[in-house]
């Protein structure tokens, strides 16, 4: 949210990986995965929040009552929101008029109605993203990376299944937002697998977008990876 917000360069996340095993020892347990290089739910939420805010510039604070933190970011025609509280559950109203989904740290996602104009959502410690619902293309895709942590200079693997495709574009994103790497195929089968080369990558987490262009609509998915 601070890369979003337009005035920070960079932010930069201690650790990566726990120093040790001791879990008693702070300086062995400030890494969003384990030693043996298991996932901790530190992960997934970074994950969530730079597949759900990857590309978007932070565009206004709303503001919608006491204790209440609410961001507006913008990309072209895009909008999505970030809401919190550090008071008591609380419900608000979003100027939003269509289906949206309802997005948690953890990844679980649920989709909201609108009523009478406007989007009601209950708020919570936690913080949730709000984003407009899309509709996929019909023969929508399964996109799976293939490994989710590799070690420098490994290629990334991804498969997909679903339809065939005019094109395919992978768009490789650091967390300060910078793209690093590209890859365009044209032809794409209804399913099949390709490798996105990642030397000269540091040792991070990074950011994966996809997009798929079939009969005139797009499909698009982001996910993170990690250089060990």
């Amino acid at each position: 949210m601070l890369l979003a917000s337009g005035k920070v360069d960079a932010v930069f996340w201690y650790d990566l990986q726990n120093d040790g095993t001791d879990p008693y020892y702070n300086e062995d347990n400030f890494g969003i995965i384990r030693k043996d290089y298991s996932l901790k739910p530190a992960y997934g939420a970074l994950a969530v929040i730079c597949r759900e805010l990857g590309g978007f510039l932070q565009a206004e604070k709303l503001e919608l009552g006491d204790e209440l933190w609410c961001y507006r970011f913008n990309k072209g025609q895009d909008d999505v929101y970030a809401l919190w509280t550090t008071g008591q559950e609380t419900t608000v109203s979003l100027p939003i008029n269509v289906p949206a989904s309802r997005i948690e740290l953890s990844g679980q996602a649920s989709e909201l109605m609108p009523t009478e104009g406007a989007l009601r959502v209950t708020v919570g410690q936690s913080p949730i993203v709000i984003k407009k619902s899309v509709k996929p293309p019909s023969g929508d895709y399964q996109i799976r990376l293939l490994n989710k942590a590799l070690r420098q200079g490994e290629k990334l693997r991804l498969a997909w299944q679903g339809k065939e495709a005019s094109s395919m574009q992978a768009f490789i994103y650091n967390l300060a937002g910078a793209k690093v790497k590209e890859k365009a195929v044209g032809g794409i089968d209804s399913s099949g697998e390709i490798a996105i080369e990642t030397d000269r990558l540091l040792p991070g987490a990074y950011l994966l977008q996809i997009t798929f262009l079939a009969d005139g609509e797009r499909r698009q998915e982001r996910l993170l990876f990690l250089v060990l």
